[in-house]
C-alpha cells in the first residue's frame, strides 16, 4: 500500500475519532456530571415547570393564559408523540385544564383533584343546580338496597318511587333542580417518593325521566301552580296508559356509580404522563428580553436555575426531543414548549412569547418568590 494513501487513511481515521468523540464526548460528559445524583419527585409549588410526555397522545395548548388539553385525532389517547405542528393544527378534542388545581390534586387535595376530574369530564358548574340535594352512591346503594329511611328520602328528593311511578304529589325542588349524584373516583398520584391512592368525588345531576318530561311540557311556559299540576297529572295518565315507558330507576341511578372509571381514565393518565420537573426552590431568578421579528416583537423568558435544578433539568430532558415542558405560576399556564434536545444549561430560554404583560408577571412573580427565600 502506498505509504501517503496509508497516512491519509490514518489521517481521516483520526478525524473520524475527533468527530465522534466532539458529538458523543459531550453527551457522556453530562452524563457522568449530571446524570449521577437520584433526586425523588418533587411535589408542586407555586412556580413550576411541569414535564409531559407526549407519547401518551396528547399534548397542551396554552392561549390567553388558559390551558387545553388536545388529545389526537378520534379525541383519544394513543400511541406516538404529538409534535408542536400536530398540536395547533389536531381536529381532536380540546378540554380545558384547571392547572391550578391539577397541581394542588397532584399534591393530594381531595376538593382540587375533585374539580379537575370534573372539568376534563366536561361538567360545569353550570350544569349543577345549586339547591339540588346531593346523593352519595353508597347512600344511593343503601337506599336501593333496602335501608328504609333512605329509600323514602330518596324518593321524595327524585319524586318518583323507584319502580319509575309518579308520587301523588309533586315537590317543585324535584322539577327545578332534581338531585345531585356524588361520585366516588378513585386515582392515584405520586407524592413526593410514594404513590398513594386520593379519591376525588364527582357531581352530576340526574332528573328522573319522569319528572323531566313534564319540565318539557313546561318549557317556555308560564307556569303557575295549577298549570304544573295539569301537566304532571297528563304525563302520569300517559305512564298509566302505557304510552310512555316506566324508567328502571335503581338501574340508571346505580349506574352513575359504575361509571367511575370511565370518569377517572383520562385524568388518570394526564397523572401518570406528567412530572414536576423544576419548582421554585430550584430557581434563583429570572429575567426577559425582547426580540424582533419580521411579524412585530416576541419576548424571551430566561429563568435561571440552581445546581440541583440544571441536573434535575437535563435527567427529565436527557432523550425526551419531542416532550413538552409546562411552566405554570401560581396556577396559571404561561408557557408549553417542547423539547428540542437536552437541556444541560443553568439558564432555562423559553423563546416566542408574545404577551410581553404576561412574560414580566411571571418574572415579577419569580423574583419575589426567591426574594422572599433569602
Amino acid at each position: 500500500m502506498n505509504k501517503n494513501y496509508r497516512a491519509s487513511y490514518k489521517i481521516a481515521i483520526g478525524f473520524a475519532l475527533f468527530a465522534l468523540l466532539a458529538v458523543y464526548g459531550y453527551h457522556y460528559a453530562n452524563l457522568f456530571l449530571l446524570g449521577r445524583e437520584h433526586f425523588p419527585r418533587l411535589v408542586p409549588g407555586n412556580v413550576n415547570i411541569v414535564g409531559l410526555d407526549t407519547s401518551a397522545g396528547y399534548g397542551i395548548l396554552v392561549e390567553n393564559r388558559v390551558a387545553k388539553l388536545v388529545m389526537g385525532s378520534g379525541g383519544s389517547f394513543g400511541p406516538g408523540k404529538m409534535n408542536e405542528k400536530d398540536l395547533e393544527s389536531s381536529d381532536g378534542d380540546r378540554h380545558f385544564i384547571p392547572i391550578k388545581d391539577m397541581l394542588q390534586g397532584m399534591q393530594g387535595n381531595v376538593p382540587s383533584l375533585s374539580y379537575f376530574v370534573q372539568r376534563l369530564n366536561d361538567i360545569s358548574d353550570d350544569d349543577l343546580p345549586p339547591d339540588a340535594p346531593v346523593w352519595k352512591t353508597e347512600d344511593i346503594e343503601k337506599a336501593i338496597k333496602g335501608d328504609d329511611a333512605l329509600r323514602k328520602k330518596l324518593v321524595e328528593d327524585i319524586n318518583v318511587n323507584l319502580d319509575g311511578t309518579p308520587l301523588d304529589h309533586l315537590h317543585k325542588s324535584a322539577l327545578q333542580n332534581g338531585i345531585l349524584i356524588d361520585t366516588p373516583v378513585p386515582l392515584t398520584i405520586t407524592h413526593g417518593a410514594t404513590k398513594r391512592t386520593v379519591v376525588a368525588r364527582v357531581k352530576r345531576s340526574y332528573h328522573p325521566i319522569f319528572i323531566s318530561a313534564v319540565e318539557n311540557d313546561l318549557n317556555g311556559k308560564w307556569a303557575n301552580d295549577q298549570m304544573i299540576a295539569t301537566q304532571y297529572a297528563a304525563e302520569a295518565q300517559k305512564l298509566k296508559d302505557g304510552q310512555t315507558q316506566k324508567e328502571n330507576v335503581p338501574e340508571r341511578l346505580l349506574s352513575f356509580a359504575s361509571d367511575a372509571k370511565r370518569l377517572g381514565r383520562v385524568p388518570q393518565q394526564i397523572l401518570d404522563s406528567i412530572t414536576c420537573v423544576i419548582n421554585e426552590n430550584q430557581i434563583t431568578g429570572a429575567r426577559y428580553v425582547p426580540v424582533d421579528t419580521p411579524k412585530g416583537k416576541v419576548y424571551s423568558l430566561l429563568i435561571s436555575l440552581t445546581d440541583e435544578g440544571t441536573k434535575r433539568m437535563w435527567q427529565f430532558s436527557n432523550d425526551r426531543v419531542g416532550d413538552q415542558l409546562l411552566l405554570t405560576v401560581r396556577g396559571v399556564a404561561i408557557a408549553a414548549p417542547f423539547i428540542d434536545h437536552a437541556l444541560s444549561s443553568n439558564e432555562l430560554e423559553i423563546t416566542r412569547m408574545e404577551d410581553e404583560s404576561l412574560v414580566k408577571d411571571a418574572v415579577d412573580t419569580i423574583n419575589e418568590k426567591r426574594a422572599q427565600k433569602n
